[in-house]
């Protein structure tokens, strides 16, 4: 595939968890768009369009975690945070199975072992108008995050006729998985 993509640096993951619990998680303005997945819980796959300019960036989580005193206050420091994140993500597929992120079919990367990333600590602050149903965390808390995973970051996409179709799914820890199909038009 002749498209450029790259591991982004760990405060791009950081910056996806404020995109995701703030009141706008689906813009597409800016240089980067932050596509998001849907968990298993949801009991179907996200399923959205978007259009982007050819000099966006697409930051793509697969599967990601963030872990804070709100999933259980006995993480009271970052190192306790920071373990607990790379534990789940240790407990899920790891890595994801590359066959299973697709851009028209084909698999984005031969293989992401190398795309697994984990955050600076943040502070996550859940936005008052936060529709994300699966967020526990009282809105308007700012809370010391640390998130990890694997993720990667889409360059450009060519502009074309034909949108392009990303589909990325994966198991995480226990039950928890992760899902998305994105209809992307590069115009």
């Amino acid at each position: 595939m002749d498209i450029e993509v790259i591991k982004p640096s760990d405060g791009y993951l950081a910056d996806s968890w404020k995109n995701l619990v703030s009141d706008n998680r689906d813009k597409t303005d800016g240089p980067v768009v932050f596509l998001r997945t849907r968990t298993k819980m949801d009991e179907m796959p996200l399923k959205k369009e978007i259009v982007i300019s050819p000099n966006q960036m697409l930051f793509l989580p697969i599967i990601t975690t963030a872990i804070n005193t709100a999933d259980n206050p006995s993480l009271d420091s970052e190192s306790k945070r920071r373990f607990e994140a790379n534990k789940d993500i240790d407990d899920g597929e790891n890595p994801p199975d590359p066959k299973n992120v697709t851009i028209d079919g084909k698999p984005i990367v031969d293989n992401l072992e190398n795309f697994r990333i984990e955050s600076p600590e943040f502070n996550l602050e859940v936005h008052r108008k936060c529709e994300l149903e699966e967020v526990t965390y009282q809105r308007g808390a700012s809370l010391p995050t640390v998130a990890a995973g694997y993720c990667i970051l889409i360059k450009s996409l060519p502009k074309r006729d034909k949108p392009y179709a990303i589909h990325v799914k994966a198991n995480g820890s226990g039950t928890y998985s992760t899902e998305a199909i994105y209809t992307v038009r590069v115009k």
